[in-house]
């Protein structure tokens, strides 16, 4: 019997061994999307709309991207994000993981 309770245990730790007791915001989220669908600035607020790649009926070979969360932060807020982004994707290009591309021409 005791082997069973210690099974139990071990059990509950594996489901998520960042839960602390009593405090729920211990607990981690994390939200895959594929890209973002659109960025806008209201109330004083900027809105992230994030969403995943979903198939189009129309054509097969563009999938669509379909809102799935919304990100809300303060402007500054938003700056820290957009910097911690531009530090990430520095780096990423020193590492060759990305590849800058020529953004096409203007008309």
């Amino acid at each position: 019997m005791k082997r069973k309770a210690e099974n139990r245990n071990q059990n509950k730790i594996a489901e998520n061994p960042n839960k602390e007791k009593g405090n729920a915001m211990s607990e981690k989220k994390e939200i895959y999307v594929d890209g973002v669908e659109k960025i806008h600035f209201l109330g004083g607020l900027v809105r992230v709309d994030f969403g995943t790649l979903q198939p189009n009926e129309a054509d097969p070979e563009k999938p669509g991207i379909e809102f799935t969360q919304r990100l809300i932060t303060t402007p500054d807020g938003f700056l820290r994000i957009y910097n911690s982004i531009q530090q990430l994707a520095d780096h990423l290009l020193k590492q060759g993981v990305l590849k800058k591309t020529e953004a096409p021409a203007k008309k």
